[in-house]
């Protein structure tokens, strides 16, 4: 299966954060819109009175950042710390930014930060980015 390609704020998150791989993405097929149901008087089932406008939903982006192992001997780009801090500059925006998956584009900002899991030897750190998007 080939990697997905996703771009945020024009670059590419794989590219940009060395040894980063994507596992998962889930997302939505088709956008929440709202919904304002009453009911109405003899009518077998509630009226819509929203106006289908779209509201905002979560992309999840599963990754895993691998460093390279070394403990007598590691460059300091190479370690884990120094790569969790690289995807938190990336990620790191004080409004929304563009976020391309596969050609589709949303406007996303990441509000919750990232939790990762650090192995013991230092050397793997998985975790999930939710992005809060609109279309």
């Amino acid at each position: 299966m080939a990697q997905a390609t996703i771009t945020y704020n024009s670059n590419n998150i794989r590219t940009s954060i060395d040894g980063l791989k994507i596992t998962n993405i889930t997302k939505p097929a088709l956008a929440p819109k709202t919904k304002t149901l009453v009911e109405v008087p003899g009518r077998d089932y509630p009226y819509d009175f929203g106006n289908n406008y779209k509201t905002s939903f979560n992309i999840k982006v599963d990754i895993i950042i691998e460093a390279h192992y070394d403990a007598d001997n590691i460059a300091e780009e190479d370690n884990i710390e120094t790569k969790i801090s690289s995807l938190n500059t990336f990620l790191d925006y004080d409004s929304s930014q563009a976020l391309v998956i596969d050609g589709n584009t949303y406007q996303a900002q990441v509000y919750d930060g990232v939790d990762m899991n650090i192995n013991k030897t230092r050397n793997l750190a998985t975790g999930t980015i939710t992005f809060v998007c609109y279309a």
